[in-house]
Order: C-alpha cells, then structure tokens, then sequence
C-alpha cells in the first residue's frame, strides 16, 4: 500500500517535473556557469604558466550538456590565441578511424578477424596474415614509418610535399618488430592500413568517408582532415623551439600522417566527439566494450583498446588519446563515471614533454568539484531528501553517522554548507529557486552520496 504522503511527494514532485527538466535542458544547451567559468579560466592560466606554455586552448563537457572554452596565449607575435581555432590533433585521428573500421564491423561490411590479405596484394616487410584487430589495437608488429630516418628527413626538408600513403608504404617500411599478436607497439603504419581499407570498402576517399559518416551526423562542425579539405577557419601555427614562430602549415606532416594523424579540430568538437565515442552514442554495446577492452598478450596487460588509450587516474576510469604532430601536442579524455570530457591543444614544439602533466593539472582540478552531475549521472544513494521539491525545510534521512553537507547550485557554485545526522532539517529558505545537489562526505573527507535538490 502507498502511502499518502508519499503519493503526496509524487504529484509534488510530477507538478515541477516539467520545470525540471526545463532547467537541465536549458542549462545543458549552453555554457557553465560565470562562476564555473572564471575558476577554469584562471586555472587554465595557472597551468599555461607552470609548463610555461605559449598557446593551450581547452574545452570541457559536463554531464549536464554544458561546456567550458577557453585559449591562453599568442597566435605570433601581436595576436591572442581564441577557442575557436583549430589545432593540429595528431593521433586522435586514430580514434576516428577506428570508429569507421567498427561501424562498418557493425554493418556486416568486414570482420574485426579479416587478414590483410583480403584487401592487398603482397606488401613490403608486411604480414598478410595479420588482423584489422591487431592493426586496431597495435598488436600487429608492423614497423611504424616515421621511424625511417629517410621519411622523416623529407617531412621535414619539403615541408610543402604531399605525401600518399601508397608511396609511404612501398618505399619506407622496414622489417616487422615482431611476429604478428606475439606482442604490443604503437606504430603508425597501422592506420595508414586501416585508412585504406575504409577506402575501398566505401568506393571513395577517407576524408569523405570520416565527413559523412562522423562529422557532419554528429555536428562536428570545426573538423577537417588536412590537406584533404579545404576550408577558412582560422588555424593556429605554432611556437618552434627556436622561439620562432610557424609562418606556414606543414602540408608534408598532415599528409604523412593521413588517417593516423591528419585531423585538425577546435577543442571543444574533439570533447563532444569523446563524449559520443565512449558514451556508447555511435556504436552498439558490444563493439563498444571491445573497443575499451584491453589487450591482454600471456600475462601482460597492455592499457589499449581499439583505437583508443585506456587507464585509471585518482580512481576513475579514462579513455582517451594523445596526439602529436612534431609541432602541435593535443589530448582527449572522457571520464565515463563523472560524464566528463576534457580536450586540449597546445601549439608549441616540444610540448610532448608535458603533455601528461598538463592533463593530470586539470584533471585533478575537475575532479575536485561536483560540476557536470547531472540527474541520469548520480550515483546509488542511501541519504534521503524530502520533501523535494521544497521551498523552506527539507529533512534528511538515512544517516548513520554525523555528514558534512555541502549544497551546490546545478553551475557549481557552493550556496551552503553544514553538518547533518539522521532526522536532521536543513533551512534552505534563503536559497534562491533552481536545482541543487547536495554532497554528502564523511569524517575521512570521501563523498558517501550525492542528491539531487529542486528548490521552488
């Protein structure tokens, strides 16, 4: 039997669903919080001046929709860099890839277990007996052709050349690292592979193929493969060590890098893409838990799936990727258990160095606060509110031991803090309307529980 006052919370709260769900849909449409805001851009400058960065431009999704943007530094000598310009996003060109290659898994139109021999002739110091798997998940042991010293000097000497991958792999493969799933190496060359096998499959050219099947379906409206297209957005050029800065793009670099690195992007399309990968929003459950599984040869683990890197950081799980283009240094995590997505480019050469460091900065920095939980998002929970909505008292219930409350506005913003126990009524009266979530931690300093709170 229910209750009545039970039934009485329910038509309560089914009263202002509509309000809330309003709320979220508003706020996700748009960005976070001045508050919010203000707080990442100074720590977005903090960073820039601890690894002594000369250009970062970063963007986060929240759980809830919303976003963050934000650029630091010069575009040369007199200009600001802005978060709408493009970067060169170096390897996470990979996961585009390998998200094509997994769609057309999915469609029936090839199989994960194909061997290379379907789709090449014989290949120099290639393997035809070698898998998409291993090409996807760097299991193949094929040499990685920017390690040719002849390669990379002409990428550098003809900055203006036009590389074709076709050419790349008949004259500067070298012997194989090893026998084919007996081991774990990055290499390149594995997505040139896998880029010309999309090719033939679909009946026309990469670029095309990464434009009709992710960008324009997905409103990835900053996103080019470089040289392949065309376009006017405006491009951030890099730093040299020299101090100098890049007064023309590198057309030899992109194009060597093709469908393992060509893609130039602004930050905050590179989070919304994370965010649509490793959602499960472009895939099915199972192709999408193979992609984050990882590889696992004899007793070695390896931290990589398909076509994406895999790791823990502070306790939560990452999927992600690097990428580097000699001259511009980029990254893309998402944090499925927050809902968080993080990309940013750096263009100055040699950042690689600190790439690490600058992702670990701000992780630590977003995962310190309660932005981005939406409803969909919170975690299993003991700690009951009501009523809720409320207007003045709300009651707690399901406290076994003294809590510290700390009560959010939906931004981010801290409204108030105090200590509760069981039964305990919290004044919330002089709170403006609008929704809350309120964190419950213990004397240890570990969130318990996290509640969402409607306020009217």
């Amino acid at each position: 039997m229910v209750a009545k006052t039970d039934l009485c919370y329910n038509t309560l709260f089914m009263k202002f669903l509509p309000l809330y769900c309003l709320l979220v849909a508003l706020w996700g449409s748009g960005i976070v919080h001045a508050q919010t805001s203000t707080e990442l851009n100074a720590k977005l400058q903090e960073v820039a001046a601890t690894h002594k960065l000369k250009g970062i431009s970063a963007s986060v999704r929240f759980a809830d929709g919303s976003t963050w943007n934000h650029a630091i530094g010069k575009d040369g000598a007199d200009k600001d860099l802005h978060s709408d310009m493009l970067f060169e996003m170096g390897s996470i060109t990979k996961s585009l890839t390998a998200g094509i290659i997994l769609q057309l898994s999915e469609e029936g139109k090839l199989s994960l277990n194909d061997s290379l021999h379907r789709y090449f002739d014989t290949l120099i110091n290639i393997d035809s007996s070698i898998t998409i798997q291993q090409l996807l998940n760097h299991t193949s042991g094929i040499f990685s052709y920017e390690d040719n010293l002849t390669l990379a000097g002409s990428v550098i000497i003809y900055p203006d050349r036009v590389w074709n991958p076709r050419t790349i792999l008949r004259e500067f493969i070298e012997p194989m690292y090893f026998d084919p799933g007996t081991n774990w190496t990055y290499s390149n060359t594995n997505y040139l592979l896998l880029g010309l096998i999309i090719e033939q499959i679909e009946g026309h050219s990469y670029h095309e193929s990464v434009r009709k099947r992710l960008f324009e379906p997905l409103g990835l409206e900053h996103c080019y493969i470089e040289p392949s297209e065309s376009h006017n957005e405006e491009r951030a050029l890099s730093w040299l060590e020299s101090g100098k800065y890049q007064d023309n793009i590198s057309e030899a670099i992109l194009s060597a890098a093709w469908s393992a690195g060509a893609l130039v992007a602004t930050p905050q399309d590179v989070a919304l893409w994370a965010e649509t990968l490793y959602s499960g929003e472009l895939l099915g459950p199972s192709l999408t838990d193979a992609m984050l599984e990882n590889v696992q040869i004899g007793t070695q683990t390896f931290n990589y799936g398909l076509g994406t890197s895999l790791s823990t950081y502070n306790g939560y799980t990452l999927y992600g990727h690097n990428g580097n283009t000699v001259l511009q240094h980029a990254n893309m995590s998402y944090c499925p258990d927050l809902g968080i997505s993080l990309a940013f480019a750096i263009n100055q050469e040699g950042a690689d160095e600190v790439l690490e460091a600058v992702k670990k900065d701000l992780l630590d920095f977003l995962f310190a606060k309660p932005w981005g939980l939406g409803l969909p998002q919170l975690p299993a929970h003991s700690v009951h509110l009501y009523p809720n909505p409320a207007d003045k008292l709300i009651q707690i219930s399901g406290v076994s031991t003294p809590l510290q409350v700390c009560i959010y506005h939906f931004n981010g913003a801290l409204a108030l803090k105090t200590q509760v126990e069981e039964n305990t009524s919290i004044n919330v009266s002089a709170l403006p309307a609008g929704t809350y979530i309120l964190s419950f931690t213990n004397s240890y300093g570990s969130v318990t529980s996290r509640e969402l709170l409607l306020l009217y």
